[in-house]
C-alpha cells in the first residue's frame, strides 16, 4: 500500500507498506514493511526511512518504527533498532546508533535528525571513528 501525508508547510511525507491497518475511530496504524520518505532540505535527497514495523497516529501526526531501523540520505546511513517520527518534523532514537559516511562511523546512545535541516546529532556521548566506515 502507498500513503501520502502533508504537513503544514505542504512538504509530504510518503511511502510504502506491506501490510497496514487503520482504525477510522481514532486514526491509529500498524504497519509492516515500512518505506518512509521524508522531505530533506531544498535541493538535496529526501531521506528513506525503512522499517519492519511501526505504530502512529494519523491525527496527532506521529510514527514509531522498530525491529531494525535504518535512515539514508546519500552514502549517510543511520542504524537503530526504533524511531520516532513526530509531529515537529524531526525523528528522535533513544537506543543505540551508528551513523555512518564516506570516512567515519560515529556510534551513540541516541540521536536527534532534522531531515529539514539535513542534520543528524548524536544525544548523549559519541565515539567517533575517523579511519573509514565500517
Amino acid at each position: 500500500m502507498s500513503f501520502r501525508a502533508f504537513r503544514g508547510d505542504g512538504s509530504p511525507v510518503s511511502g510504502e507498506a506491506s501490510r497496514a491497518s487503520l482504525r477510522r475511530d481514532t486514526t491509529a496504524l500498524e504497519a509492516e514493511g515500512l518505506r518512509v520518505r521524508l522531505p530533506g532540505r531544498p535541493g538535496e535527497a529526501d531521506f528513506l526511512l525503512q522499517a519492519p514495523a511501526g505504530r502512529g497516529n494519523l491525527r496527532e501526526r506521529w510514527l514509531e518504527v522498530r525491529g531494525g531501523t535504518v535512515l539514508t540520505q546519500g552514502a549517510l546511513r543511520c542504524e537503530t533498532e526504533g524511531a520516532r517520527y513526530g509531529p515537529d518534523g524531526l525523528v528522535r532514537g533513544n537506543q543505540p546508533v551508528r551513523i555512518r559516511g564516506p570516512g567515519f562511523s560515529l556510534t551513540g546512545p541516541g540521536f536527534l535528525l532534522d531531515p529539514r535541516a539535513g542534520s543528524v546529532r548524536i544525544q548523549g556521548r559519541g565515539t567517533l571513528d575517523a579511519r573509514g566506515a565500517r
